[in-house]
């Protein structure tokens, strides 16, 4: 299975379990990034990069988990396009198409930490898409129990 990770699950798990603590986990990451089952899209990267943390670095020094945006452009396109996803007046959420965008183009899966959003909402969110274009979602957690990770 091919996960492709949103900032946030990055963000929760260098809170709870930091690169520095839990090494084993960050470990698994790595060799999950090698076997290229872990990616992360372009626009992920620049957001952790605002962070200037443990887990912006850990993620920058690892150049092989990364995908060009170029690579799925067309589809993030298309996705913002259908999909009221991206708030145009706020920098927040900005990678949220393009990680659905890997997901799909690598016939993968999303791990983020969103839950389904109301009915009605401004806006729909990562799980409401994935669930909309049938990808798989899995919050962050239960990506964990999904691949029966323990440490």
């Amino acid at each position: 299975m091919i996960y492709s990770f949103d900032t946030g699950a990055f963000v929760e798990f260098g809170k709870h379990m930091p690169p520095d603590i839990a090494v084993s986990l960050w470990d698994l990451f790595h060799e999950m990034g090698k076997a290229k089952t872990l990616v992360v899209s372009e626009e992920v990267k620049d957001e952790l990069q605002r962070q200037e943390d443990a887990v912006a670095k850990w993620v920058s020094d690892r150049p092989n988990l990364i995908v060009p945006s170029g690579e799925i452009q067309g589809i993030a396109a298309e996705i913002i396009r259908n999909h009221d996803i991206v708030d145009s007046e706020s920098t927040k959420n900005q990678a949220d198409p393009w990680v659905i965008a890997l997901a799909e183009a690598r016939d993968g899966s999303v791990v983020a930490t969103e839950k389904r959003r109301k009915p009605g909402a401004h806006l729909v969110g990562i799980p409401d898409v994935c669930d909309a274009r049938e990808i798989p979602y899995y919050r962050h957690l239960d990506f964990l129990r999904h691949e029966g990770i323990k440490f």
